[in-house]
């Protein structure tokens, strides 16, 4: 191993916590977020606050080479870019779609620390 591929790996193995804590946060922030949402489904705001907690759990994860949160969370903000546009209404289904990607994320990101899920 290189010298530089072993600082990337120190990096990796010193930031990847704090990736996970804040990744943590932002799931929780999207869950409470979503559960607003339902009794103020075009609250811009709202809609705008759920877009950035998903796209800084994307490019966190991003950095750290976790394509699985990637792919997946990249969807999610597709759909919740559509709500954003007014392409979709929230509608009781998408938001218990919406709720259950945001528990995907959490197991995602869960099992990307070594965690049990």
């Amino acid at each position: 191993m290189s010298a530089r591929q072993d600082q990337d790996a120190d990096f990796i193995a010193e930031a990847l916590p704090a990736f996970l804590s804040e990744a943590e946060e932002q799931v929780e922030a999207l869950e409470a977020l979503l559960l607003r949402l339902e009794d103020q489904p075009d609250d811009a705001d709202l809609l705008n606050a759920l877009f950035r907690c998903a796209h800084t759990v994307k490019g966190s994860a991003g950095i750290f080479g976790l394509d699985a949160v990637v792919a997946f969370t990249h969807h999610v903000e597709t759909l919740l870019q559509r709500l954003r546009e007014g392409q979709l209404r929230l509608t009781p289904d998408l938001s218990t779609l919406l709720l259950r990607c945001n528990d995907q994320v959490r197991t995602l990101v869960a099992e990307a620390g070594g965690q049990p899920t």
